[in-house]
C-alpha cells in the first residue's frame, strides 16, 4: 500500500472518530440541558415553596436551597457547606443510610424563637436527600398550653376535696385522686386499671350500679346516699354524681364518679332534727302539762274520796263485827250493838257509796290510762329514730302525734280521722315522719285560730290515710285562712314565715320538704284556696328496702 493510501486510511480513521465524539458531545450535552432543565424546575418549586427546601448529597453536602431556607439560615446557605455547618443539631444524623435506604426522618428543634420540624427523605435513585423545614412554632406553643393546662387540670383534679373517679366504657377504672385514696383507704396503684366491679373498694357499689346505667340516659345521675366505710374504719355515707362522658366523635366512652362524704352532715342533721323535736316538745309542754294534769286532778280527787269512803266502810264493818260478837254472846249488850250499827250505817251512806265507789276506780283507772297515753306519745314522739328506714304503722304514729299536740288544737278546732285500716307498714324514718305531721298540724291549727280570731269559732283538722300501688298518702286538712298565690312558692323556703314575731320560725315547712323530699324520695302536694283552707298531701313510696340499724 502507498503512502498516499496509508494516509487517505488514517485520515478516515480520525474522521469517523471526531464524528462519533461529536455525536457523544452532542448527546451528553442534551442530557445535561436537560438535567438543567430539571434542576432549574427544582429550584423553581422549591423557590415557590413557602418552607425552606434543602439538597445534600451522601457526603452531607449542600446541593441545593431555596430562598425561604437562605432567609431562615442566612448566610450559612451556600453549595458545598455541610449538614452539620448548616444545622449543628443533626451533626451526628446518619445521611448516606438515609440515601441509601430511602428512608424518611423527621425532627423537630428550635431555631432562636421559632420552631421548625425537619423532615429528611432518601432519594436512591440519585444520590441525595431532600430536607424540608416547615414552622411548627404556633403548633409548639398550643401544645405547651395543652400540657400546661392538662397538667393544671391535674392539680386542680388531685386537690379538690371531693372524691373523684374515672370510669372508662368497659367499667376499668382510669382516674383515682388523693381524696379517693384518703377517705377509702385504696391508693391509685391498687385500683387503676382495675375493673370497678373487682376492685374491692368499700361502698355499696349495688346501690351504685342502677345509677350508672340510669345516668347513661340522663347524662348523669344524683345517688343522695351510699353506705361506706372510710380508710379508719369508721361506717359513713356519700353523696355520689354520676357523669357520663362523651369522645370526640359523641359516643359513650365512660362515667366520672364524684362523691362527697356526707357523714357528719347526717349527723348533725339528725342532730338537729332531734333537737327540733325537743324544742317542739318544749313548745308544746304547756298543752301537754295541762292534758295530765287534768286527769291527775280527778284521779287525787276519787283517791281521796276513795279514802274517806274506806273510812267510813271500814266504822260499819267495825259496828256490825260488834253486833255479831253480841249475838253470838247473848249479852245484854245487843240493843245498843244495833243501835250504834245503824248509826254507823246512816253515816257511811252506804248507798251512795256503793254507787260512787265503781264510778270513781273508773274514772281512775281512765286518767291513768289517759296520763299513760300521753307519756307513750311523748316518748314515741321524741325517740332519736333509725340510721335507716324501718316499716312502721303510720297510723298508730299519727295519733301518737295528735296526742302530744292536742294542747295546740282542741281550743281551736274538732280534729277528726280518716286512717285507712288496710294500710301497710311504710318504710319511713318514723321519727322524723311524727315531726312533718306535727308541723302541718301545729300550721292547720294556727291558720284556723288566724282566720277565727275575731268570731273565737272552731274550725275542721281532717286527717287521712290512704294508699296507691307505689305510695301511700297522708292529707292533712284544714279549714284556716288559706295561702296566698304569691306565697305559695315560698312556703318550704327555710325561715320564711308569715307568721307573727315569736309565733313561727320559718323552718316548719322547710323540715318538712326536706325530711319527704330528701330522705324519703316522696312528695309533698299543696291545695289550697284563700279564705277556705289548705290540704297537704305527703306521699312516701312504699316499695324501698329497709333496714333497722339501732342508734
Amino acid at each position: 500500500m502507498s503512502n498516499v493510501e496509508m494516509m487517505q486510511r488514517r485520515l478516515e480513521r480520525e474522521r469517523q472518530a471526531r464524528k462519533a465524539a461529536e455525536k457523544l458531545l452532542e448527546e451528553k450535552s442534551r442530557e445535561i440541558f436537560e438535567i438543567n432543565r430539571k434542576l432549574s424546575q427544582v429550584a423553581l418549586f422549591a423557590d415557590l415553596s413557602p418552607n425552606p427546601v434543602l439538597r445534600f448529597d451522601t457526603e452531607g453536602a449542600l446541593l441545593l436551597a431555596n430562598e425561604r431556607a437562605k432567609n431562615v439560615l442566612g448566610e450559612q446557605v451556600f453549595m458545598g457547606n455541610t449538614l452539620s455547618s448548616m444545622l449543628p443539631q443533626f451533626a451526628d444524623l446518619n445521611i448516606k443510610q438515609i440515601v441509601e435506604g430511602s428512608e424518611i426522618f423527621q425532627a423537630t428543634t428550635q431555631m432562636e424563637a421559632s420552631h421548625y420540624q425537619f423532615t429528611f427523605k432518601g432519594i436512591a435513585p440519585h444520590g441525595f436527600v431532600n430536607v424540608y423545614a416547615s414552622d411548627v412554632t404556633q403548633q409548639e406553643l398550643a401544645k405547651k398550653m395543652i400540657e400546661a393546662s392538662h397538667r393544671e387540670t391535674e392539680q386542680m383534679l388531685a386537690s379538690i376535696s371531693s372524691i373523684l373517679v374515672g370510669v372508662d366504657k368497659d367499667r376499668k377504672i382510669t382516674r383515682w385522686n388523693e381524696m379517693a385514696s384518703n377517705t377509702l383507704g385504696l391508693t391509685g396503684e391498687a385500683v387503676l386499671g382495675r375493673d370497678l366491679n373487682a376492685c374491692e373498694i368499700p361502698w355499696s357499689l349495688g346501690s351504685l350500679e342502677g345509677y350508672m346505667a340510669e345516668s347513661k340516659y340522663v347524662d348523669h345521675a344524683m345517688v343522695p346516699e351510699i353506705p361506706f366505710t372510710a380508710a379508719n374504719g369508721k361506717e359513713g355515707f356519700l353523696s355520689v354524681v354520676v357523669n357520663v362522658v362523651y369522645d370526640a366523635n359523641n359516643s359513650f366512652n365512660g362515667y366520672l364518679i364524684l362523691a362527697i362524704d356526707i357523714t357528719d352532715r347526717k349527723v348533725l342533721e339528725g342532730q338537729l332534727m332531734q333537737a327540733q323535736k325537743l324544742e317542739s316538745l318544749g313548745q308544746l309542754a304547756a298543752g301537754i302539762a295541762h292534758e295530765i294534769n287534768t286527769p291527775i286532778q280527778f284521779i287525787g280527787d276519787n283517791t281521796r274520796f276513795l279514802g274517806v269512803a274506806f273510812e267510813r266502810l271500814n266504822t260499819v264493818i267495825e259496828k256490825g263485827q260488834q253486833l255479831l260478837n253480841e249475838v253470838q254472846g247473848g249479852t245484854g249488850m245487843m240493843v245498843q250493838a244495833i243501835s250504834e250499827m245503824e248509826e254507823a250505817v246512816k253515816k257511811g251512806k252506804l248507798k251512795y257509796m256503793a254507787a260512787e265507789i265503781p264510778f270513781a276506780i273508773e274514772e281512775t283507772l281512765g286518767g291513768v290510762d289517759q296520763v299513760a297515753s300521753i307519756v307513750r306519745s311523748m316518748k314515741q314522739f321524741s325517740h332519736p329514730g333509725s340510721k335507716q328506714k324501718v316499716l312502721s304503722n303510720i297510723n298508730e304514729a299519727i295519733l301518737s302525734t295528735i296526742n302530744v299536740a292536742r294542747n295546740e288544737w282542741k281550743y281551736i278546732a274538732e280534729l277528726t280521722t280518716n286512717l285507712a285500716e288496710d294500710l301497710p307498714e311504710v318504710p319511713c324514718f318514723q321519727s322524723e315522719l311524727n315531726q312533718v305531721v306535727l308541723n302541718m298540724i301545729v300550721n292547720a291549727a294556727h291558720a284556723i285560730e288566724d282566720k277565727n280570731k275575731e268570731t273565737k269559732a272552731h274550725g275542721q283538722i281532717t286527717i287521712t290515710t290512704r294508699y296507691t300501688e307505689t305510695d301511700a298518702e297522708i292529707l292533712i286538712s284544714d279549714t284556716g285562712a288559706g295561702i296566698p298565690d304569691h306565697v305559695v312558692s315560698k312556703i318550704f323556703d327555710p325561715f320564711y314565715t308569715t307568721k307573727e314575731v315569736g309565733k313561727g320560725s320559718g323552718q316548719g315547712l322547710a323540715v318538712a320538704y326536706n325530711v319527704i323530699y330528701e330522705k324519703h324520695g316522696g312528695a309533698i302536694d299543696v291545695d289550697t284556696t284563700p279564705g277556705e283552707g289548705t290540704t297537704f298531701t305527703i306521699r312516701i313510696p312504699l316499695n324501698e328496702e329497709t333496714e333497722e340499724v339501732a342508734v
